[in-house]
């Protein structure tokens, strides 16, 4: 049988463990608060956006500089490459692929033997403002 010293002795390490716990715990949750914050905030990314309406709004007179500053503002995303769309005349199927410099050109590009994904030759066009012009 176990003494009542014995015992207590358990009884104090259970609730040395149990504090030890619960600041583990109070720490999980605090972790978890800072995350969903986090994500909160990615959920509204529009608050994010560097540009102010409010002082600097850009309408249908706005010049064409600005609504692309807009544009760039609004869409990120790579710099160095765009997606152009194709349409199949023959199968009349559609998709998109990165635009390169070198497509079609004799003597460079491979096409339709070699499909460009699998072809080093390429020479992918970058974002610029005229392209971004010329989709809006």
């Amino acid at each position: 049988m176990t003494s009542k010293t014995e015992v207590d002795q358990l009884i104090a390490e259970a609730e040395e463990e149990l504090a030890k716990l619960n600041a583990e715990r109070a720490k999980v949750i605090e972790r978890l608060k800072k995350l969903r914050h986090e994500r909160s905030q990615i959920d509204h990314h529009p608050s994010q956006l560097p540009l102010s309406f409010s002082t600097s709004p850009c309408t249908n007179d706005s010049s064409q500089e600005d609504k692309i500053t807009l544009f760039r503002t609004l869409f990120r995303g790579r710099e160095d490459v765009y997606p152009r769309k194709f349409e199949s005349a023959k199968t009349g199927k559609s998709g998109y692929q990165p635009a390169c410099q070198n497509e079609w050109v004799r003597g460079v590009c491979k096409k339709p033997k070699i499909k460009c994904k699998d072809y080093d030759n390429h020479s992918y066009l970058p974002v610029t403002n005229d392209v971004i012009r010329n989709h809006l």
